[in-house]
């Protein structure tokens, strides 16, 4: 219980920190959904559509679909092979990307905490451009409480552009997952995104949900 109202005061201290940049930048709606299916006791294939929205004026700008397996191999190691196809409008065009990416997760315990390490090498293919980028999400899980088996947690996660050499993203997380009923499983989480932009940084703030349908 203790580390639940640590995880809250954390949000707090988060959104109050940070007031000015909420009252200026832009928010944002993403829905995402993950369809799971175990093919044995260490694979499990995975479908994740996501769509995500602006709030002001209300629009759906961005679709994606993710497609890939997640390979245990240890109780500390997970390696994910994925394909992402991207859909997303700016200034009145529509573009699209290719996005395969290889991830490999590592999990552990640390003063109570269970927490993930992922690392991500993403290559992306536009008609403009192809690039690569480094991706690395860090996550700490609280303890489960409650029937519903709520579950904080917090993350940050750096993008770093390879071919420029320099940081220009960053997110902050903090959200709830939680049990529904069996196999669905659900999350709301906050999102505070910096992006650089022609050497300039912007904030955008997203609010986020998830389901999760294991069959």
């Amino acid at each position: 219980m203790n580390k639940i109202v640590l995880t809250c005061l954390l949000l707090v201290g988060l959104l109050t920190v940070n007031y000015p940049v909420l009252a200026d930048s832009n928010w944002q709606y993403w829905s995402g959904y993950t369809f799971s299916r175990a093919i044995n006791d260490n694979l499990v294939f995975n479908l994740k559509p996501e769509a995500r929205f602006f709030y002001e004026p209300c629009s759906l700008y961005y679709t994606q679909i993710d497609i890939g397996l997640d390979y245990k191999v240890s109780d500390w190691l997970t390696v994910s092979p994925y394909y992402c196809h991207i859909e997303e409008e700016k200034r009145g065009d529509l573009l699209s990307e290719s996005r395969p990416h290889l991830n490999a997760t590592f999990n552990f315990k640390l003063f109570g905490f269970k927490v993930s390490d992922r690392s991500r090498f993403e290559c992306r293919i536009t008609e403009a451009k192809d690039s690569f980028r480094y991706r690395n999400k860090l996550t700490f899980k609280f303890s489960k409480v409650s029937k519903f088996k709520i579950q904080p947690f917090i993350s940050e996660e750096p993008f770093y552009d390879l071919a420029a050499d320099k940081l220009n993203k960053n997110r902050i997380y903090a959200g709830i997952d939680f049990e529904m009923i069996k196999n669905f499983k659900a999350g709301i989480y906050y999102i505070l995104e910096a992006s650089k932009n022609s050497g300039n940084w912007t904030n955008s703030n997203v609010l986020g949900t998830t389901l999760i349908y294991s069959f």
